[in-house]
């Protein structure tokens, strides 16, 4: 059997800066924002250096929109990724269809984001409306986070995120 030894592997500026900061999740804004530092030059105040980024409970939330908001297989390197709530927009609106909703919710986020614990989701059928809410109280243990709530859509319109704190 061979051994395999990694040298020189130094952590990014930005990681160790995300660490000194105190932050122990990362991730790319979700509306792709530009983000803007100082550029340390005379007379010139910031440059842009980078999508805006979010961190700790942000970053859990934007991995969640993108969980959500994906379709499996349209993730390249990861073809499982995703909800495929796509298959439930103009069926319609039920009950039945609601707790099966909840099911493949409940199913997909806890095998695709591990750091989620979801304590509570309700889908709730607004037949009339043709639409579906869906109320998600989760944690993030490893933030010491409980209590988060999500509060979204489902609708012809597609997938909307209404709420998040």
């Amino acid at each position: 059997m061979s051994n395999i030894v990694l040298r020189n592997l130094e952590k990014t500026e930005s990681i160790v800066n995300s660490v000194k900061l105190g932050y122990l999740y990362k991730d790319v804004a979700f509306d792709l924002e530009m983000a803007y530092t100082p550029s340390g030059e005379f007379e010139k105040k910031y440059d842009q250096k980078d999508l805006k980024p979010s961190y700790d409970k942000e970053a859990v939330l934007t991995a969640l929109k993108n969980l959500f908001t994906t379709t499996p297989g349209q993730k390249l390197l990861n073809p499982q990724f995703g909800i495929d709530l796509r298959r439930f927009l103009f069926d319609p609106v039920s009950e039945t269809r609601a707790f099966i909703i909840g099911n493949k919710i409940y199913e997909n986020v806890s095998n695709q984001e591990p750091r989620v614990e979801i304590q509570d989701i309700q889908v709730t059928a607004m037949i009339d409306d043709q639409e579906y809410i869906i109320d998600l109280n989760l944690s993030v243990p490893t933030l010491n986070l409980y209590g988060v709530s999500l509060t979204s859509s489902l609708n012809t319109d597609g997938f909307t995120i209404t709420d998040a704190n």
